[in-house]
């Protein structure tokens, strides 16, 4: 799906572009030059960015824009660093944390689910960021801790990448900031806002919920046979 396809989707939202957009109810290309075309081509990253992060915020990012990450050596900084007692950079296509929290929870071995405090700060340069923390989290061979593992989202620009959630979220998100641009009132607007957090946000939650699903477990099966599958798991 395009990024014009999705523009498309906001403006079906709240009833179209009216005459605003050569005529048409939707736009035929987000690089166009009218008015709308104009505003979903300026709005659209921020949407995207925000709508990303927000995700990441709530402990369930998009799959698609998830990644885990060894962090490496801690480094020594310039920016005052207060309660924390290691720094480490984070990568560079960083752009919201989800959580620092304990390797060995990828493993099946261990139960436990251990998460951690932690800040994130710009570096001295500001070209970059710091994921400030008390804790070691990313074990060597050893099983000895030598830095933190995190869960972080960053900004997947693709849309053909993106899941039905993620169209969902942005493209609401987007009506709700498109209402002034067509005419709609701020009722329009608040009405986005609410299906944006009542509606799209919960259907992406679940969706990356189900997907990053790691609670399987082997059950008991007392049914004599008469059926094999027990909430979608083969026993």
């Amino acid at each position: 799906m395009t990024e014009t396809e999705i523009a498309n989707i906001a403006l079906g939202k709240i009833g179209g572009a009216g005459d605003q957009a050569a005529g048409d109810a939707f736009i035929r290309n987000i690089n166009g030059t009218d008015l709308v075309s104009a505003a979903c081509k300026r709005f659209f990253p921020v949407c995207r960015k925000l709508v990303i992060a927000e995700l990441a915020v709530l402990k369930t990012p998009f799959r698609e824009t998830a990644k885990f990450k060894d962090l490496g050596t801690e480094v020594d900084t310039d920016v005052e660093t207060g309660q924390w007692e290691y720094a480490f950079n984070l990568p560079g296509d960083f752009l919201s944390i989800s959580m620092q929290f304990d390797e060995t929870r990828m493993s099946e071995r261990h139960n436990q689910n251990y998460q951690y405090r932690f800040d994130v700060i710009a570096n001295a340069a500001q070209d970059g960021y710091l994921l400030l923390t008390n804790d070691l989290s990313n074990y060597n061979d050893s099983g000895q801790p030598d830095s933190a593992f995190i869960e972080y989202a960053f900004d997947l620009k693709k849309t053909g990448a993106w899941s039905e959630g993620m169209v969902d979220c942005v493209a609401t998100r987007l009506a709700a900031m498109l209402c002034p641009i067509v005419g709609k009132g701020i009722s329009v607007r608040n009405h986005m806002m609410q299906e944006y957090k009542l509606v799209a946000i919960p259907f992406a939650q679940a969706f990356s919920q189900h997907q990053s699903d790691n609670s399987a477990r082997t059950i008991s099966n007392f049914l004599g046979g008469r059926n094999t599958v027990l909430r979608g798991l083969t026993v």
